[in-house]
Formats: C-alpha cells, sequence, structure tokens
C-alpha cells in the first residue's frame, strides 16, 4: 500500500474512528506492548517514536477502503479471509 498524505493527515483521518470508540486494543494484562502503544500515540507527532502510529493509520485506512464483503469476517463457523483486488477474481481461504 502506498500511503497518500502526510503522517499526520493519516492520523487525523482515523481519528474520528478512535474517538468514536470504534477502535479495540487488548488489555495490558495480555498484550503487554498496549502501554508502550498508547504512549506513543499521546506523543504523536512529537514524539520520538512514530512506527506504531503509521501502522495503525495506515492499517485503519485500509480497513475502512475494502470493498464491501472483503477483508477478514468473522462468521459462526470461525473467522474467514476474503481477499478482493481490482480486476482479480475474489479468492476465499
Amino acid at each position: 500500500m502506498n500511503p497518500e498524505g502526510g503522517k499526520v493527515a493519516r492520523a487525523a483521518a482515523v481519528s474520528p474512528l478512535i474517538e468514536a470508540g470504534n477502535v479495540y486494543l487488548p488489555h495490558p494484562d495480555y498484550a503487554p506492548w498496549v502501554g508502550d502503544f498508547i504512549e506513543e500515540c499521546a506523543a504523536f507527532p512529537n514524539g520520538a517514536h512514530d512506527d506504531q502510529v503509521e501502522a495503525m493509520t495506515q492499517a485503519l485506512l485500509r480497513w475502512n477502503t475494502v470493498p464491501a464483503g472483503c477483508g477478514l469476517q468473522m462468521r459462526t463457523s470461525g473467522w474467514r479471509l476474503r481477499l478482493c483486488r481490482p480486476g482479480v477474481s475474489n479468492r476465499r481461504f
């Protein structure tokens, strides 16, 4: 994926999703990295590191631009990944 716009612009684009409570993180007891991730997000864009923020913003932007019916879907039988690309037949896994 080729990111569009600057880092700050991409972060601003996903801020409404985060502020609306549509982004969930695991509890720090189960994922010790969460504390550092939140600190990096809080310090953005002036912090020493921004790699995790960049990865999150690009993933959220990509997730929200995937055509309907594509991507990772939860089914009663388990997870299903459906990859969709323009001009390529849809593949199911």
